[in-house]
Formats: structure tokens, C-alpha cells, sequence
């Protein structure tokens, strides 16, 4: 089984960093030394673990080999510097961005998107949903804050999610089909 692969997850700990190196110059010490295409989130200082302590400060980050697929070991002694926990593939880099502020987990404090930072690497093409993509999330925002009024959910999506604004406006018969459906499956519990 082949366990090469062109991009990578990585987490960097600033504790960690290695020697002469810290948050001002970290950047540009992988880009002069790893000649990659990559991005990494803003600093995740505000990340709560699941036991309600803070977790320890961190850059999600990822990789990308071009055409060169890296085997976990390559990239682990790549990166040995910066003494980082197991990477992993990446196999879906819109959602591994789109982590990176939180933009999907609105639970999680949500960090601003103009920090994410890219060399070589288009992040904001890793924002523009597919219209299946956008279709499924609209489903699950209905199905998660029980929005079975139609009136309501447009209301909720222009301010909460304006991403889905246009999924919503191209799909409205379906949408508005699916929400007379679940409010008659769920008349007893609406």
C-alpha cells in the first residue's frame, strides 16, 4: 500500500520551534529552507480541549509537494526541526482550510480568516463551496437548529451562514420540499 501522498497535514507547536527560530521569523525559515507551496491557520491560542482546559498554542498547517508524493517518513524528517506530532494526509484541503479558522464548527472560537497565512498556496479558493457541498451543509444547518420554517431559515442563513445564501436561492423548491416534509414527519415534536 502506497502512503505517499502530495499534500500534508502538519501541527506546529511555536514551544517547539527550533533554535533562533520563533513567531516572527518562523515563516520565512520554511520557506527558505523547504522551497513548498503551503498555509498554515492563524494561532490557535483560544482552542478549548475536551475536558474545558486550554489547549497548548498551535498552527495547523499544510503541505503541498506539487507533483512529488511524500511518504509520512519524508515528512516527518522534514519537519524534525520543529518536533511535530504524527502528519497526516490531506485529502480534502478545503475542509483542512476551512479548519483552520473553524468555519464550519461554529461551537469553536472562530479566528479571523484574514490570518491565515499562504505562500504559494490559493486559500480563498478553499472558501467557494460546491453546489453539492453547499447542499448537503444547508440540509444539516436545517436539520441541526430544527429550522422548519422557510421564512426563518433564510433569515438564519443571511446572517449566520451567507455562504449558503445561494445554494438556498438555486435550490428553493427542493429546500422548500424538504421542510414541509420534515414538519409533517415531525408535526408532533414542532
Amino acid at each position: 500500500m502506497d502512503d505517499r501522498h502530495l499534500r500534508w497535514r502538519v501541527i506546529i507547536y511555536p514551544d517547539n520551534f527550533p533554535p533562533l527560530v520563533n513567531l516572527f521569523n518562523w515563516e520565512q525559515f520554511i520557506n527558505d529552507n523547504m522551497d513548498l507551496a503551503w498555509c498554515h491557520s492563524p494561532l490557535h491560542d483560544k482552542d478549548i480541549k475536551e475536558d474545558g482546559s486550554p489547549d497548548k498554542p498551535h498552527f495547523h498547517c499544510i503541505f503541498d509537494f506539487g507533483t512529488s508524493k511524500k511518504s509520512e517518513k519524508y515528512v516527518r524528517e522534514l519537519f524534525q526541526a520543529f518536533d511535530i506530532p504524527k502528519p497526516l494526509p490531506c485529502n480534502n484541503v478545503n475542509k483542512a482550510v476551512q479548519y483552520f479558522i473553524h468555519y464550519n464548527d461554529k461551537d469553536k472560537y472562530q479566528y479571523p480568516r484574514e490570518d491565515i497565512y499562504s505562500y504559494s498556496f490559493n486559500v480563498d479558493k478553499c472558501f467557494h463551496l460546491q453546489e453539492e457541498d453547499a447542499l448537503f451543509l444547508l440540509l444539516d444547518y436545517i436539520n441541526q437548529y430544527s429550522l422548519f420554517d422557510f421564512f426563518d431559515l433564510v433569515n438564519n442563513v443571511r446572517t449566520d451562514r451567507p455562504d449558503l445564501v445561494k445554494c438556498l436561492k438555486s435550490n428553493t423548491f427542493f429546500i422548500s420540499t424538504y421542510i414541509k416534509s420534515a414538519r409533517s414527519r415531525f408535526s408532533d415534536d414542532i
